[in-house]
């Protein structure tokens, strides 16, 4: 039976450190989760090949999320000729104009259209609630998420096995979230803040803290809790009380790493 896991690329929030870049993470080297700078050369270092991660699947479009999907662009241009091998999902609001800004950022030096001879990728906008099946080992859900910008929290069900994974990208806390990453496999869950409760600065910035990683945990009854986007200083404290309240569930999001779900 084939092993269902998630890789780290990187985990730390909008501010890389000299080990970590910003959270992006690989299922089961199917389907990539975000896009962050140095996702090509990640990839490579673990000797994942970026062609089979033809299926993106964006939190939203904060650069730190998708900056990395021009590189990508490109590496499948270089590697293939051809973009529309790939298949990328985002919120509805903005996807399509972050995928034509990397895709002018890859062809403003060349003569013409390149997308002419390259092709499209397909875009799917994913609006509240919508769901997409046609990837052939994972049963793809979406919510919506409550952040500065438009987004999606995602429930990944693997078809052969029913193992689920979720991930909430950047998010404060929702009750709604229950529902959608109800009895996970695991929770990849973001705790900018660390340990400190969100401030009242979060009516803007909309993220969350390791409290409300642990709560959406609880009450979704999720078997296992990564946390993940969080600043590297930030992460003894915050794992330390995750520990205390969930013990050997919880677990820090390390790059490089690979987590059996």
């Amino acid at each position: 039976m084939e092993k269902t896991f998630v890789r780290v690329l990187g985990s730390t929030n909008w501010l890389q450190t000299k080990m970590n870049d910003h959270s992006c993470y690989t299922l089961s080297d199917k389907i990539l989760i975000d896009a962050c700078p140095g996702v090509i050369h990640h990839l490579l270092q673990m000797d994942v090949d970026p062609l089979k991660l033809n299926t993106v699947c964006f939190t939203h479009m904060h650069a730190d999320h998708y900056m990395g999907l021009a590189p990508l662009l490109l590496y499948f241009r270089a590697a293939t000729g051809r973009y529309d091998l790939l298949t990328l999902i985002g919120p509805k609001k903005t996807v399509k104009e972050s995928v034509l800004r990397a895709l002018h950022f890859n062809t403003h030096d060349a003569p013409g259209d390149r997308t002419d001879q390259c092709g499209m990728p397909t875009i799917i906008e994913m609006d509240d609630g919508d769901a997409y099946s046609a990837h052939p080992d994972f049963f793809i859900q979406t919510r919506p998420s409550d952040h500065a910008v438009s987004g999606l929290v995602y429930r990944f069900t693997h078809k052969e096995t029913g193992l689920s994974a979720s991930f909430t990208g950047d998010t404060r806390y929702m009750l709604e979230f229950k529902d959608i990453f109800r009895d996970s496999d695991l929770l990849v869950h973001e705790a900018s803040s660390g340990a400190k409760p969100v401030g009242p600065h979060n009516e803007i910035s909309r993220h969350s803290s390791v409290h409300d990683a642990i709560r959406v945990a609880k009450e979704s009854n999720a078997k296992k809790l990564m946390i993940t986007h969080i600043n590297d200083v930030l992460r003894e404290d915050a794992l330390k009380i995750a520990k205390a309240e969930l013990g050997e569930k919880a677990f820090m999001a390390e790059p490089y790493k690979v987590f059996e779900f």
